[in-house]
């Protein structure tokens, strides 16, 4: 038997929060679904991944270091190669190459 307020174990608070964290994770999948399917629209053609970058280019003012574009996006530098390689070709990236920075550095 379970004292009131409880369901086996577990406090009606416990089961509101559970339920309520549930719901959030839920919601989180179900926007992020929706988000790529309008970036997958023959007018953009964009990958999650590649929608972070150009959100973070943007926050920074149209410029940065691919470095510092991998941290702002969590990405490894490694696969943010490919995603802005295929930005460029998409023409929503183009590099900027100066003699004062080594490595490569985007332009928006």
């Amino acid at each position: 038997m379970t004292r009131e307020g409880e369901t086996h174990g577990t406090t009606v608070d416990e089961k509101i929060y559970a339920d309520i964290e549930q719901t959030v994770v839920r919601l989180g999948w179900l926007s992020q679904r929706q988000l790529m399917q309008l970036l997958d629209h023959k007018r953009f053609r964009l990958t999650l991944p590649q929608f972070y970058s150009l959100q973070a280019l943007h926050d920074m003012a149209g410029q940065c270091k691919m470095s510092t574009l991998a941290e702002r996006t969590n990405q490894s530098a490694a696969s943010l190669t490919g995603v802005v390689d295929r930005l460029i070709e998409k023409d929503w990236f183009r590099e900027h190459v100066t003699n004062q920075t080594v490595g490569r550095s985007w332009w928006k």
